[in-house]
């Protein structure tokens, strides 16, 4: 008995650690929540949306106005699926709103044993050159907000990184406006 009773003692700190890691593979820091409308993601919602992309553009070589419009469903089905393709993806299970002129994108950031919840509200503009400029408006990762200077960084980003696989797409056509309203994204342009 006495011997039993040591080597239990002598387990506590074993069982102690065992117990603090299988906590720390589950902690969650909160977070942002979702709207409770949860937004399907399908493969062919994905591909619809490169399709109406690849369409815009052949429409732009015949005509003078070309005009776009995403829904949710493809843009949170385009995302999931290009975040599932990631060695280490910056969200997991993204839900995306378009909603009041903004995009809010709702998801899961992880970082080693931490998982919290986050969300990033862009706001979409025009710029003088025609040009879609993309701001983050907004950036909650857990609950804690980002702060300007890094909300400044991640616009930057964005706007390089978009310029970059956009821009061969709309080479000679100047965006006019952005709506982005009940569940839809419409941005209109002209051919130069």
């Amino acid at each position: 008995m006495y011997t039993m009773k040591s080597r239990l003692i002598r387990s506590l700190p074993i069982i102690a650690v065992l117990l603090l890691i299988t906590l720390a593979c589950q902690v969650s820091a909160g977070g942002p929540e979702p709207p409770e409308r949860h937004i399907p993601v399908s493969k062919e919602a994905a591909d619809s949306l490169e399709k109406t992309l690849k369409a815009a553009v052949e429409a732009a070589a015949t005509s003078e106005e070309v005009a776009v419009t995403l829904t949710e469903e493809q843009v949170t089905s385009y995302l999931a699926f290009y975040m599932d393709e990631q060695p280490e993806p910056l969200i997991r299970n993204p839900q995306v709103y378009l909603q009041n002129g903004a995009i809010e994108i709702y998801g899961e950031v992880q970082q080693g044993f931490l998982t919290t919840n986050a969300r990033v509200t862009v706001l979409v503009n025009v710029d003088d050159a025609g040009q879609l400029r993309f701001d983050i408006a907004a950036a909650d990762f857990g609950p804690i907000p980002a702060p300007d200077g890094v909300l400044n960084t991640m616009s930057a980003a964005v706007n390089e990184s978009l310029t970059g696989s956009l821009a061969p797409a709309v080479t000679g056509i100047r965006i006019q406006s952005v709506y982005i309203a009940d569940g839809m994204i419409t941005v209109t342009g002209t051919r130069q």
